[in-house]
C-alpha cells in the first residue's frame, strides 16, 4: 500500500476505537514509530510523550526505541529522544500528585474495574469467550443462541478474506470494505 493509504488506513482504525486506544494507537504507531524510523526526533519526544500520557502501555515505546536507537547505531540525540518519551506519563503523575495528592492515581483507580493490579486474566478470558460466543451462550454454557458464534466467524472470515487478498482488491475498495466490517 501506499503512504496515502497507510494514512486512510490509519484513520479509520484510530476513529473506530473507543476510549483512549484510539489515541494511543494513533500517537505510538503513526505518529511515534514513524517519526523514529524518519529520525525527526523532536516529533519522535512529542509524540511518544503524548503516547504515554494517554496509555501508561505507551512506556514500552521507551525501551523499544533505546533498543532499536542501539542496534542501528544511532547517534545521542536518538536516546535522548526516546528517553524523553517518558514526559508524558511523568507530567500526569504531576498532575495526579499535584490534584488528588496520589502520583499514582490512575494506578488506583484501575482498582474500580479489577479486583487486583497485575494481568487479570479471569476478565480477559470472560470478555473473550463472550466476544466469541456471546453473552447468552456463555451465561447458559451452552450454544443457546447459535447466530451469535455465526456472525463473529463470519467477521473473522472477512477480515481474513481482506488481509488475504488487500493487494489483489486494491487499497480504496479494501479501506471500503473494512469501514463496512
Amino acid at each position: 500500500m501506499g503512504n496515502s493509504s497507510t494514512r486512510l488506513v490509519s484513520a479509520v482504525s484510530f476513529s473506530t476505537v473507543i476510549y483512549s486506544e484510539g489515541l494511543y494507537l494513533l500517537f505510538s504507531t503513526k505518529a511515534a514509530l514513524q517519526a523514529f524510523d524518519n529520525q525527526k526526533y523532536a516529533w519522535v519526544a512529542l509524540w511518544g510523550a503524548i503516547a504515554t500520557a494517554t496509555r501508561p502501555t505507551g512506556m514500552a515505546l521507551i525501551p523499544a526505541f533505546l533498543i532499536a536507537a542501539w542496534r542501528e547505531r544511532r547517534g545521542v540525540i536518538a536516546y535522548i529522544a526516546s528517553l524523553a518519551s517518558d514526559a508524558g506519563v511523568l507530567l500526569f503523575s504531576l498532575y495526579c500528585a499535584i490534584h488528588f495528592n496520589d502520583a499514582l492515581a490512575f494506578i488506583q483507580a484501575q482498582r474500580g474495574w479489577r479486583p487486583s493490579l497485575g494481568f487479570y486474566w479471569q476478565g480477559w478470558v470472560k470478555m473473550l469467550m463472550q466476544i466469541v460466543v456471546g453473552t447468552t451462550n456463555w451465561q447458559h454454557g451452552w450454544l443457546k443462541d447459535p447466530l451469535h458464534p455465526l456472525l463473529f466467524s463470519i467477521i473473522v472470515g472477512s477480515w481474513y478474506f481482506l488481509w488475504r487478498f488487500c493487494t489483489k482488491i486494491g487499497s480504496t475498495k479494501a479501506l471500503a470494505m473494512d469501514f463496512v466490517l
